[in-house]
Formats: structure tokens, sequence, C-alpha cells
């Protein structure tokens, strides 16, 4: 099509100059006549008769010269000085105009004939200003710059159209017409620097295009990866390519929101298997990706409760175990700690009431059991059946309980059967038991008291009355003891 193209335009133009020829030859004869003609007429008669003997022997009847030629008879002289200088000025403007443009142009390959003939002309003007034929030479030289002119218009018409096609052609990826195109403009201009960047790059329009292919096939099977890296080699080739820079970015969000999707399924799969350190790295590899998403929030909630879960089950967990080695204490901490994890449990609450209740249970039984003595006492014994009451229920959940309860119920019993006790005197020692009774004046006689803390008082007149504390044991079969008032006063 290229070629159709520039044969017509050649046609019109050869035209358009064959017309120009024809005319401008026509002015140049017309122009030669009247030069001629006013040469012949101010040519001497004497100079006509040997020039024309015919015409001198028509003339015979003349007998004196024509007088001295005016002043006025040196205008050829000017007129041929003038030709001169029109030679002179239309060679200057030739080589200084035209001849660069020319130069540019592959004369071999287009134009071949008209280019000749333009030399040819060119030499003909040349030769003709050498032999003194000025008007020929200016005749001659018309021709050329006319001849040139035309030519340099239709190449740069050519030219332009072959850069256009080229780069159509080039941004279309059709390897073979912009070859063929920017050739044609290669050989118009060679010198031209827009043709030969541009001959550049659809050179390397050979590599560009099994690029093109592989990057639409991993398009079409949509492997992102495959199709950015290729893209970016593409773009190392033809930095110009606008397309291929947007699809590359493209391809970069498609990339990053698959690996932001794939990142966040990964962390939900994390969650599901309560894995919460590999739930945490997907989370941080999506939030690389994309800081601010939604789905950032709603992946930091379900971790933040697969924590809570897991904290609550280790509480759990611990608490159990502290259960069933009957450590109340730990117990207690841990079904509290549980209970902050998840507030309002009924069934933590119950826990932590019987662990609690079980803890204070031991703790009470600890005491009565570490100071027995104190189960005689009748108002403090109502208390300690009270918490046997409540024990009750939870002797198969604690040992020590259990054991705790066994022992406080044997205390109670043994505290609360009299003990034997002997009291010797000297049958004049007044004996008497503060807050219990009176044993009297006796040598020795035997008492019940319950087991406990007791102080024995012994009065005699006339002597200092003397006090003793006992303590009355209640794992011992009996007891005994001496009052005498031997200090006199």
């Amino acid at each position: 099509m290229l070629e159709k193209q520039l044969a017509a335009a050649k046609a019109k133009r050869r035209k358009q100059f064959l017309t120009l020829s024809i005319g401008f030859i026509i002015v140049v004869a017309i122009m030669a006549m009247i030069f001629l003609y006013s040469a012949f007429i101010h040519v001497p008669p004497a100079e006509r008769s040997r020039a024309f003997p015919e015409e001198a022997d028509a003339n015979v009847e003349i007998t004196k010269p024509d007088p001295p030629i005016p002043a006025a008879a040196t205008t050829a002289t000017v007129s041929s000085d003038a030709l001169r200088q029109q030679y002179i000025d239309a060679l200057a403007h030739y080589d200084s105009q035209l001849q660069p443009g020319l130069d540019k142009i592959d004369s071999g390959r287009w134009e071949s004939e008209r280019i000749a003939r333009l030399t040819d002309l060119k030499q003909k003007a040349l030769s003709q200003f050498g032999e003194g034929n000025y008007m020929e030479a200016v005749g001659y030289i018309r021709q050329a710059t006319t001849l040139a002119e035309t030519l340099l218009t239709e190449a740069g018409d050519a030219f332009a159209e072959a850069m256009m096609i080229a780069g159509n052609a080039y941004r279309e990826d059709d390897l073979v017409t912009a070859q063929q195109s920017i050739s044609t403009a290669l050989i118009l201009d060679q010198n031209s620097a827009a043709a030969v960047a541009l001959a550049n790059r659809i050179e390397q329009l050979a590599d560009i295009l099994p690029l093109l292919e592989q990057i639409n096939t991993a398009r079409i099977e949509n492997q992102y990866e495959k199709e950015r890296r290729l893209l970016g080699e593409l773009i190392k080739l033809a930095p110009g390519r606008e397309t291929a820079v947007a699809r590359k970015k493209e391809v970069t969000r498609l990339i990053n929101d698959n690996n932001f999707a794939r990142a966040v399924s990964r962390a939900y799969r994390a969650i599901d298997n309560g894995n919460i350190n590999d739930a945490k790295k997907h989370m941080a590899a999506a939030k690389h990706i994309h800081a601010g998403r939604q789905e950032l929030d709603a992946i930091q909630a379900a971790i933040s409760e697969l924590e809570r879960k897991q904290r609550l089950r280790q509480h759990l967990d611990n608490a159990v175990r502290a259960v069933s080695n009957d450590n109340w204490q730990q117990a207690v901490g841990e079904y509290r700690k549980a209970l902050n994890e998840q507030a309002g449990d009924k069934h933590i609450q119950q826990s932590v009431q019987k662990a609690e209740s079980i803890l204070k249970l031991q703790q009470a039984f600890s005491q009565h059991i570490n100071y027995p003595y104190r189960l005689s006492n009748p108002g403090l014994l109502d208390q300690v059946k009270q918490l046997l009451d409540q024990a009750e229920q939870y002797r198969r959940e604690s040992r020590l309980l259990a054991s705790q309860f066994s022992e406080v119920s044997r205390l109670i019993n043994t505290m609360n059967k009299k003990v034997p006790v002997q009291v010797l005197s000297d049958n004049q020692t007044r004996v008497l038991v503060r807050g219990v009774g009176i044993v009297g004046v006796t040598e020795s006689k035997t008492i019940e008291l319950l087991p406990g803390e007791y102080t024995f008082e012994g009065k005699r007149k006339g002597y200092k009355s003397k006090l003793i504390d006992v303590l009355i044991p209640y794992d011992k079969p009996g007891f005994s003891l001496t009052v005498i008032c031997d200090e006199p006063i």
C-alpha cells in the first residue's frame, strides 16, 4: 500500500514538474529571441553585410556608414553581466538551500533517474557558464532548481508519510510494515535522528514480539507472577510502552490482592487450628501488602478471641490439675483468672465458689486441729459443728478436707470426754479449780475435767496462797497434780 501511495504521488509530481518545465522552456526561448533580436539591430551595416551577404547586396545604395554606437549600445554587455550574476546567485541558493536536503536522500534507491537528470542540468549550467553563455547557464540552473525543489517536496511528503506509517505499525506491533516504512523513511532522509531512533525501536520489535506472545499466554492462563516478570523485561526493552507499564501496575495489583487474600485465608486457617503464632505471621504478611484493609481488624479480633479462649482453657486446665492435686489455693487462683476471661460464666462461678468454700474449710479445720483444746468450749463447738455440716458435701472433693473432717470430728469427741484428775494435798490446804468448783481439803481426791487449761488454787491460813496452771491433756488416760501451801506468810 505504501509503494502504491508513493508511486501515485510520484506520478502526480512528475506531471506537475513536466508542465512547469515546458512553461519554463518556452519563457527562456522567448527571452533568447528577444535578446538575439536586440543584439542584431545594433550591429553596423558593414558587419551585417559580412554576416548576411545577400542582405548586403540588397542594400548597395547605402553610401555612408552608420554613426558610432552610442552609450546605450552597451546594453548587451550589461545584460550579460546581469545574467552572470543571476547564475551565481541561483547557484549559491541551490548549493546552500537545496543541496543539503538532496544529500540526505539515498539517490541510488529513490528517483535515481530524476536525480541523475538533476546532476546533468547542474553540469550543463556549469559548462555554459564556463563558455560565457550566461543566459543558457541561468536557464539550466533554474531548471535544476525547480526540479530539486520538486524532489525535496516529494521526498519530504513521502518521508512524513513513511514515518507516520512506521510509527503506527510499531505501535500496533506490525513488524513487517514498520520495517518497510522505516526503510523508506531512511532512504528519503538518511540523517533524520527521529527516523534512526524509530528504526532502533523497530529493530527491537523483533525481540519484543516473542515477549508479547509469552505475556499474552501468561495473561490467558492467569499466571500473574510470570506475566509481571515478562512485562518487566518488555519495559526494559521499550520504556515508552505505556500500555505495558499500565498492565504491569494492574498485574501487580492483582498479585497483591491474591497474596493478601491468601494470607488472610491462611491466617483464618491457623486460627481454626489454634495456632496463634502462624495466624499472627500471616496477618503481618497481609498487613505488609494492604495496611489499612478492614479484613485485618477482623483477623485481629479473631486472634484476640482465640488468645482469650486459650488463656481460658489454660486456666481451667490448671484449675483441674490443682483440684486433682488437692491444691485448692491454686485452684481458686486459676478459676478466678478464668472468670476474668469469661465473666458471667455460671459454671466457672460455681467452681470458684466451691473452691473457695473448700479452701476456707481446710483453713478453719487446720486451725482447730492445731489448737484442739478450744473444741471443748461449748460456744465454739457449735460453730465447728456447723463447719462440719458444710464440709459434708465436699468430703469427696478433697482428700485433705476429708481427713480434716475426720480429725476434727474425733477431736470434738475426745475434747468432750472428761479426764480423771488426781489432786494430791496435805489435808490442810483448801483446793479449788478456778471457774469450775471446789475440791476441798484432802490428801488425795480424783475429779473429772474436760481436756484444757485450768488454774488450781490452794489456800491455807497463815500461808501464802498457791496458783498452779495446768493443761489437762486429751490424749492421756489421766492426770495428777499436787497442791500444797507450804510457804508461811
